[in-house]
């Protein structure tokens, strides 16, 4: 066996012995041993430069432990291993020209997931939306509907559902939840199948549907869940998820009883009294939830909030032409994220469409009008994506972006405190333009942009200070002073 062989299979036993620690629930001890491999494929990548073997493996374990800080609630180390996980990818990517795309695909998951346990909603979106994207182009390749892509798509849209119901589009929510459910649950029996995540994503779809009245789809979602909650409570007995039993049980209840339907309601009640007799605890926390849903207003979608721009602006002040994807109603619509909407050498045209309306909006309806501004950025992101300019190529759309996130940032920064929609989701968007902010610098003055930086640098200095990082804020203050002089 080779010198190179014998190293590889030495790096291989490590992260096999992480793997393994992990799965009998040592975290700790994982995550040493994750350490001690990242440090033999380091001492190995600088004996041998032209190797690309430690890059493939280094790609991988950054990805894993991405994903095992997340799972012990460091999110915050979770999305600086993964940043280390995307640049090892890309390199990967440039020397071997190989396709890393079902890796970049479960690094945009463990992103999206660390940036939504961290309020960065926005980010939390793109990332989801990429990932489900690379997923459904890989099942699209692979042809098979019960091949390996079947199940991580499923997976994916779950994930993707849980993100978009807290900072995306409800309607988008809805279609992905369900759709990912359900291919989940046509997978049973696969390597990896899980019933609980199955049921994760019967909950999801189940909370959106119940909440724009559609309790037949609702109650399709809740036999799910209530499936995968009993087994997971017969097999464990622990007293967390005999609460997920009663709660799952108290939904499905509330919901027969909702439908108004005599056979139902009887239905309905005999479920809330196995709930109570479960736990009278969550039995009452489930039907208070139930009633604050059924009190609250519906949050706006896309579609609700272009209706809303047409009667507040105007029909002269909202495109016409925009897709179905768009527009279309909850049972019309097939699309999981945002980037599903237009063909994506589209998407940037669309985005400044949309980017117009929310400025003119937001002072007058915020709500709508934030929502609108989100999805104009998730298509900027997905144009972004699709063909990223060159260092020194600036778009016309960037300017636009720009602006549509210093309008966003101000309306966020004054929400209620503890709304999803609110001072985190700002400092992630304004964080966002600090890349876009730098490039149109240089071009600033012949292009009328002083002003429009010089507010911009101005909002997130304000918006770090709030958030107590005074180096930073004073590093942006000194460069919006420098754009006047």
């Amino acid at each position: 066996m080779s010198r190179a062989k014998r190293k590889q299979k030495r790096t291989d036993k490590m992260i096999a012995e992480a793997r393994e620690r992990l799965a009998r629930g040592r975290a700790d001890e994982a995550l040493a041993r994750y350490d001690e491999a990242i440090d033999a494929i380091g001492r190995f990548a600088q004996e041998e430069p032209d190797a690309l073997w430690p890059l493939q493996r280094l790609a991988i374990v950054f990805v894993e432990v991405g994903a095992l800080y997340s799972h012990i609630g460091d999110d915050a180390r979770a999305l600086a291993v993964l940043a280390e996980a995307e640049r090892t990818c890309g390199e990967l990517e440039e020397r071997t020209r190989a396709d890393v795309r079902r890796l970049r695909a479960e690094l945009k998951l463990r992103q999206g997931l660390a940036g939504f346990g961290l309020g960065c909603g926005a980010s939390a979106v793109i990332s989801l939306d990429e990932a489900v994207n690379l997923r459904l182009e890989l099942l699209r390749e692979e042809r098979d509907e019960n091949g390996p892509c079947a199940l991580e798509c499923a997976s994916a849209m779950i994930v993707n559902a849980r993100v978009l119901a807290r900072f995306g589009d409800p309607h988008l929510a809805v279609i992905s939840a369900e759709m990912g459910y359900r291919g989940y649950l046509g997978q049973l029996g696969a390597p990896g199948w899980d019933g609980y995540h199955c049921g994760e994503g019967a909950e999801v779809a189940s909370a959106l549907f119940a909440r724009h009245g559609r309790l037949d789809r609702a109650l399709a979602a809740d036999e799910v869940v209530e499936l995968a909650a009993r087994e997971r409570a017969a097999a464990t007995g622990a007293p967390e998820d005999l609460r997920r039993l009663a709660a799952a049980l108290t939904d499905r209840g509330l919901h027969l009883q909702a439908t108004g339907r005599p056979v139902d309601r009887a239905e309905g009640e005999g479920l809330l009294r196995e709930s109570r007799s479960l736990d009278a605890d969550e039995t009452r926390e489930a039907a208070a939830r139930w009633d604050r849903t059924q009190a609250a207003e519906p949050e706006p979608t896309l579609a609700s909030a272009l209706d809303t721009a047409v009667r507040t602006l105007g029909r002269d002040r909202v495109p016409a032409d925009l897709p179905p994807e768009f527009t279309a109603p909850l049972d019309e619509m097939k699309v999981v994220s945002p980037a599903g909407r237009c063909p994506p050498e589209l998407a940037a045209g669309y985005a400044v469409q949309l980017a117009d309306v929310a400025g003119a909006l937001l002072p007058l309806a915020a709500e709508d009008g934030l929502r609108i501004g989100l999805e104009a950025h998730f298509l900027f992101a997905a144009a972004w994506r699709a063909d990223p300019p060159g260092a020194d190529e600036v778009r016309d759309w960037e300017a636009p972006w720009v602006r549509l996130i210093l309008e966003c940032c101000r309306v966020l920064a004054d929400a209620e405190p503890g709304r999803p929609l609110g001072f985190a989701l700002a400092l992630d968007l304004a964080a966002f333009s600090t890349v876009l902010i730098d490039r149109l610098l240089p071009s600033a003055r012949a292009g009328g942009l002083i002003e429009l930086l010089h507010d911009c640098l101005t909002e997130h200095a304000g918006l770090l200070e709030r958030a107590e990082n005074a180096d930073r804020a004073r590093e942006l203050r000194d460069k919006a002073a420098a754009l006047r002089r």
